[in-house]
Formats: structure tokens, sequence, C-alpha cells
């Protein structure tokens, strides 16, 4: 296929990024990354404890925290700095390979802007419906609704890749349109809600920071689109210095996005904030006393 309808996620050769930008990229990618999985990780932490494992939403907030922290995993080897740093794409080792992380990258993104639209839904049946709410948002269904989402992913994701993914010049490439459907240009492509009560207020507030801070932080990502879309090139090749400085910075906010929720879920709930407190201080109490639980259990 012509290299013309091929488009590079971050092909380093391709563009030449300001330093500017790129020291940006080697201060926010590893802070957002160590914090994204040291967030997630806690959060599926506190979600899987007593506290928490009885309710649905947290079967969501747990996939939600599974995909983005897939994300910041996968994010680094992204940027053109990382292949710089390794001397080499270490996506394109293989086209299998770059097939394979473009599937789950993709897979793991979108698995997680869908739970911010499942858990919205649940709130919204929770303060709405709430006499309904036991029968609709039950576990059970809530496990169908992940599983048909996920499933729908895997396939689709896995057709594109199939055409769209592919090592050229050493480099692993996506080509973002079926063929036969290119731009022609002379750049080279690449809950607001009402509450019943305090306690369902607060778990509300909660969960509707997530939908808000998704929509602020991911919002301009997508509009650098619209705006790259618009002037007929692509957003990943552009040499436009404006619309390169412009792109790192939404992409910084979209990884942002995939790390801050334990942080939002500490600062709108006491629940959630309780529940890291003791998980924090049992296994410090551990690492002290092995026994201390176990005494402890016996003298009440």
């Amino acid at each position: 296929m012509d290299n013309q309808s091929t488009t590079n996620l971050s092909l380093p050769e391709a563009v030449s990024v300001p330093e500017s930008v790129t020291q940006l990229g080697y201060v926010f990618v590893p802070l957002l990354f160590i914090v994204g999985v040291v967030g997630n990780s806690l959060t599926i932490t506190v979600m899987t404890s007593e506290l928490f494992r009885t309710l649905p939403v947290s079967k969501m907030l747990i996939a939600m925290s599974l995909s983005d922290t897939v994300v910041n995993l996968l994010f680094p080897f992204n940027k053109p700095f990382m292949s710089q740093l390794i001397g080499t794409d270490i996506r394109a080792l293989t086209s299998g390979g770059c097939k394979l992380f473009f599937w789950t990258y993709r897979f793991a993104k979108t698995g997680s802007s869908w739970m911010v639209v499942m858990i919205s839904f649940e709130r919204f049946v929770a303060v709405w419906l709430p006499m309904k709410s036991k029968f609709i948002t039950t576990e059970r269904n809530v496990y169908i609704g992940m599983a048909v989402l996920y499933g729908v992913f895997a396939v689709f994701f896995g057709y594109w890749c199939s055409w769209a993914d592919r090592v050229i010049d050493g480099s692993c490439v996506i080509n973002s349109r079926p063929a036969g459907f290119e731009i022609q240009s002379e750049t080279q492509p690449q809950r607001y809600t009402k509450v019943n009560s305090a306690g369902r207020s607060r778990t509300t507030i909660m969960l509707l920071s997530i939908a808000i801070s998704f929509v602020l932080l991911v919002t301009p990502n997508a509009v650098a689109h619209i705006v790259s879309y618009a002037r007929k090139e692509e957003i990943f090749e552009t040499t436009d210095p404006i619309m390169v400085f412009l792109r790192e910075i939404v992409q910084i906010l979209e990884q942002m996005n995939h790390s801050i929720n334990f942080f939002l879920y500490i600062l709108c709930s006491k629940r959630f904030k309780a529940g890291v407190i003791k998980i924090v201080t049992q296994r410090r109490r551990s690492h002290i006393d092995p026994f201390h639980t176990h005494s402890v259990t016996l003298s009440k």
C-alpha cells in the first residue's frame, strides 16, 4: 500500500518536535505513568475490599482501572523521545507485534471510555429510578454489559488491526482510513443529577467527577483531530509547529485522564478515602507485626 495512506502514531523521523515539547514529555510522561499505575493499583485494591466489593459499580471501576493501567503501560512507547532513547521503535520489531500493540492500546483505551458511560448510566438509574435500581444494575447485569462491550471491542479492533497496522521502514505505522479513502494534501498523512440522600449524593459526586474529568481532558484531543482533519492533514504526521505543539499537549492531557481517577475518588468520597487508609494501615501493621491482626481478632 502506498505510504500516503498510512500514518505513524509517533514516528520520530517524520516530524521535528520542538525541544520544549520534548522536555515536557520527559517530565510528564514518566510522572503520569508512575501516578497512574500506582493510583489505579490502589483503586483496584480498595474496590476488591469488603467495603466496596458488594457494590455493582465497583466492578466497573475495577475494569476501568485495569484498562487505564494498560494504557499507562503502553502510552510511553507512542512518544518520539522513547524511540530515540531506545534507539528503535520497539513496537515495530515484528509485524505481529505492531498489530498486537495497537490492538491492546485501542482495546484498553476504548474500554476505559465506555466504563465511564456504564458508570454514568448506573448513577442515572440509582438517582432517578431508585426503586428499580436493584433490579436493573445487578452484579449479573454489570458483568453481562462489560462482557458485551469488551467482546465488541475485541472483534472490532481485531478487524481494524488486521489491515491498519504494519511495519514500514522500521516503524510501526497505521492506516487511519480503510483502503480507497485517502486524504489528498501536500502533507504526508499520518450528571448532573438530583439526589435523594446525602450518601447517594456523595457517591454520585465521586462518580460524576470521572465523567467531568473525562470530558475536560479528552475533548481537547478530539478537537485537535477535527482541526487536523479540516486542514486535510494527519495530526500524527503534521509538520506545522503549532499543530505539533498542540498535539503533544493534548496527548499529555489524555494520559492524565487515565492517571488521576484515584485522586478524584480521594477528594470526592470519604468512604473511598477511609478504605485506602484502612488498607495502608493494615499493611503497615502487618509489616511491623505479622501477628497483630490475629491478636486483635482474639481480643474482641
